[in-house]
């Protein structure tokens, strides 16, 4: 490696200025229980952490290898500390972003997307995101339109809980719980709830399939 090309080793220390704006980031959405103006400034600082903290690593490494600085424990006890903090800011941005994300999933399909001044609050990525999401959700609610299954309004859990079993021999017609009646079959599938299927399980007639 020509000694050209490595950097002048940096002056080891973990900045603490992107630490605490990565803190200030969540506190932003503690104190906020909505989706608050998106904070461009703590969000840049964070990811100038993230850089200044990978750069100051690869010169150190850079100036080892080039036999600029001693090989010692210290060094490597400087780059894994570098990494520590990096990986502390992505973390938080990280964490910020997607309880930001989750929030505004749920605006948008309470307002059934219209955000009105909340877009004010927005990056222009979440109003992109924001804007698609409810595009997508609509057509994928559209699928299920001839069941009249509402997405957006038939949001609880389900009473029981459905499994898909494979018949193991013919044994005929049965009646489930919610009054069809279906063909017990060698190599049938269907889609059953959990209490119907018990019985059928012990005695051999069902087995349990992951589909």
């Amino acid at each position: 490696m020509d000694v050209s090309d490595v950097p002048p080793v940096p002056t080891f220390k973990v900045t603490e200025a992107p630490l605490k704006d990565a803190k200030e980031l969540l506190s932003t959405l503690k104190r906020d229980a909505g989706i608050p103006k998106y904070e461009y400034k703590l969000v840049e600082s964070c990811r100038k952490g993230v850089a200044e903290a990978f750069e100051n690593s690869v010169s150190r490494i850079k100036a080892q290898r080039a036999q600029l600085i001693p090989k010692t424990n210290e060094t490597a006890t400087i780059v894994f500390t570098q990494k520590i903090a990096a990986d502390t800011l992505v973390r938080f941005g990280l964490t910020y972003h997607n309880e930001r994300a989750k929030r505004l999933k749920k605006q948008t399909k309470r307002s059934c997307g219209v955000l009105g001044k909340l877009k004010d609050n927005l990056s222009p990525s979440e109003r992109y995101f924001a804007e698609k999401y409810y595009g997508l959700h609509g057509k994928f609610e559209g699928y299920f339109a001839d069941y009249g299954l509402n997405l957006l309004t038939n949001t609880n859990h389900p009473k029981m809980e459905y499994s898909f079993y494979r018949g193991t021999q013919d044994y005929g017609e049965v009646e489930v719980s919610d009054g069809r009646m279906i063909l017990v079959n060698r190599d049938f599938v269907h889609n059953l709830p959990r209490e119907d299927a018990e019985p059928l399980l012990r005695a051999g007639v069902l087995e349990k399939v992951d589909l």
